[in-house]
């Protein structure tokens, strides 16, 4: 299969995915919850919801996104105990956003578009590359 790419700028293309992937500085940021995937730990096999934030309100980072990941209970398989240690994170990004969750369902789709605040750090990932990660949510 032949496909043309006649006209595009590679040079253009490699700096906007370079920009992307630059971590925020640390500093505190107002958020907008763009969307959230709810995905399986893959060394542990625990559950959890990966949360898309997009900076606002910022004269130089708005749009840029974050993530947040937060641990939902289950059961372990190796235990087979109920386990619900971070579900704190949870519970503080939803009073965070002003829609509380006190247990039971939990409805993803009102929180989108949902807004807060975030204090953002960095970390080194396991390539020794730095990346963002979540202080706090507040």
């Amino acid at each position: 299969m032949e496909i043309s790419l006649e006209g595009l700028d590679f040079a253009a293309a490699e700096k906007e995915v370079e920009e992307s992937r630059k971590p925020l500085p640390e500093s505190d940021y107002q958020f907008r919850i763009d969307s959230v995937e709810h995905k399986i730990g893959q060394t542990s096999g625990r559950p959890y919801l990966n949360w898309t934030m997009v900076v606002i309100n910022h004269s130089e980072y708005s749009n840029k996104k974050f993530f947040y990941s937060t641990p939902l209970p289950w059961v372990n398989p190796q235990t087979q105990k109920l386990e619900s240690t971070g579900l704190n994170f949870l519970v503080d990004l939803c009073k965070a956003v002003g829609k509380p969750w006190s247990g039971g369902k939990l409805l993803t789709e009102m929180y989108i578009g949902a807004m807060g605040n975030a204090k953002i750090g960095i970390k080194l990932d396991q390539n020794g590359r730095p990346q963002n990660e979540v202080k706090a949510i507040f």
